[in-house]
């Protein structure tokens, strides 16, 4: 007797269920890539951000008609600041020559300029609308005259100037003019109980100080404890020449416990 197989018809199913879920995912996978959306996007943006820009643009170009209108050119030039040597009308000549108008002008540049002219030690500006800078300046002030020609101002920087003014004078290495003026300060003190001055001030290489009084008469200091050398000599400067201010000569301060004394015209000796 024969026996059929008959294949079962819950198994049919699944794979059948199996082949059509595959077939689906392949069919979606071979779907085209939509690109309409992606360059409506990208439109879209690249318009806006052109747009943007030539709202900018315009912008721009308005702001920089604007600000070089002649209403801005400068007319008024405020100069302050106590000037004794600097010539206000020159400052004001050389501010309205500059280039630039309220907006455009560079402040920095301005003030690096204005240094330039003689006895402008620093400058600096403000602006005053609509058409006005104010310009503070600060003159040089002059403390001593350094080698020829050469001029020291309090901060003990050179510079280059003309000055009837009665001012010590330096004699020193290159660069040292600060240092000297600090000790010419100092000098100054320690000298005034007896009423004289320095004429001129001496610093030799080595570093040896020198005091040349107004009277005439010299202080050889030596390198080391000048300041306690000179206050030793001060406080008997009376006993030495009485009332009167020696009119020449010299003294070597640089003995431990005295100094020679060598007036004009005659010798020497210790004290």
């Amino acid at each position: 007797m024969a026996v059929l197989s008959v294949p079962s018809l819950k198994n049919t199913g699944r794979r059948g269920t199996r082949k059509g879920t595959m077939g689906a995912r392949r069919r979606q996978d071979r779907q085209p890539v939509a690109w309409w959306p992606l360059l409506r996007k990208l439109s879209i943006t690249l318009a806006r951000a052109l747009i943007l820009g030539l709202v900018l643009a315009m912008l721009l170009a308005s702001l920089s008609w604007a600000i070089r209108r002649p209403m801005f050119e400068l007319r008024r030039v405020m100069v302050t600041g106590n000037l004794q040597q600097v010539d206000r009308e020159l400052l004001v000549k050389r501010v309205k020559n500059m280039h630039g108008n309220f907006f455009t002008l560079n402040l920095g540049d301005a003030a690096q300029e204005l240094k330039t002219i003689p006895w402008v030690r620093m400058a600096s500006f403000r602006r005053l609308w609509p058409d006005g800078v104010e310009v503070m300046v600060e003159e040089q002030q002059p403390m001593a005259r350094w080698g020829g020609d050469g001029l020291v101002n309090r901060q003990g920087e050179l510079f280059e100037g003309e000055t009837t003014q009665v001012l010590p004078q330096l004699y020193g290495p290159e660069g040292g003019q600060a240092r000297m003026l600090t000790e010419l300060e100092q000098f100054e003190q320690e000298l005034a109980p007896i009423g004289e001055r320095v004429d001129s001030l001496e610093l030799s290489e080595r570093g040896s100080w020198t005091i040349h009084l107004a009277s005439g008469f010299s202080l050889l200091l030596g390198r080391t404890e000048v300041h306690q050398r000179l206050s030793r000599f001060v406080s008997v400067w009376t006993q030495v020449f009485g009332g009167n201010s020696p009119h020449g000569g010299w003294a070597d301060l640089r003995y431990p416990k005295g100094f020679a004394l060598h007036p004009e015209g005659g010798g020497g000796g210790v004290s």
